[in-house]
């Protein structure tokens, strides 16, 4: 009897690991692919380590590789944003996600030129991240909205 309980716990951890490493593989396949400039393939495997295990070893790192390959790699802000506010809901709790969410704002502010829907995300920032370093330059943004940084 505790020999099988032994052994058990021997497979379940051999299975632990061999995910991670899997995990770790899919990762670096994706690192290797953004260096080939292979964006969507990239983000087709992040995808597949957030679907898969989001809490896992390499979740919230690869929720924010999306957001930056949509974001800069393919500039496709509609889409970052669709991203970032997954990632906001997967991570709160993570130290990075009061910038994800500021940059909703700043996206809809600076690059979409969508002043409510900057406005309501900045707000909305404002509600959960109040504490946070980038309060105080989402009210900056608040009371310049629409103003380019010239002004």
């Amino acid at each position: 009897m505790k020999l099988a309980i032994v052994l058990t716990f021997m497979f379940s951890i051999l299975i632990l690991n061999s995910c991670s490493i899997n995990d770790t593989e899919l990762f670096n396949k994706a690192q290797q692919l953004v260096k080939e400039k292979k964006y969507n393939e990239a983000i087709d495997l992040l995808r597949k380590i957030v679907d898969e295990k989001p809490n896992g070893g390499f979740g919230e790192q690869s929720q924010y590789a999306i957001i930056s390959l949509y974001h800069s790699e393919l500039q496709n802000p509609q889409q970052a944003i669709v991203e970032s506010r997954k990632y906001a809901a997967l991570y709160s709790e993570n130290s990075k996600t009061p910038s994800v969410v500021f940059m909703i704002g700043f996206i809809f502010n600076n690059e979409l030129k969508q002043i409510d829907s900057a406005r309501s995300a900045y707000v909305e920032f404002l509600s959960h991240y109040s504490n946070s370093e980038l309060a105080q330059s989402a009210k900056y943004e608040i009371e310049h909205l629409g103003q380019s940084t010239d002004e």
